[in-house]
């Protein structure tokens, strides 16, 4: 999405990414074997909740570049 992280929606969302990360870092350590390797918090990507999800779509599309256009979201959502 086009938006910058910086707003406080952005900063929400990035302690939401982290405290995910900080979940599956934890479950990792749970069932790891001695010859596993140490966790990766770079490359653990979080599947996102559909609550987050809804609401970048909600302020992607209610952005200014975004007024004039239509869109068809096919098969969204998918939880609602």
């Amino acid at each position: 999405m086009g938006q910058s992280l910086t707003n406080e929606y952005g900063q929400k969302l990035t302690a939401r990414v982290e405290e995910l990360k900080d979940a599956a870092e934890a479950e990792y350590e749970k069932s790891r074997k001695k010859k596993d390797p140490d966790f990766d918090r770079s490359t653990c990507n979080p599947r996102l909740p559909d609550d987050v999800i809804s609401d970048l779509v909600r302020l992607q599309l209610n952005s200014a570049a975004c007024q004039n256009k239509g869109f068809i979201l096919d098969g969204y959502p998918r939880s609602k």
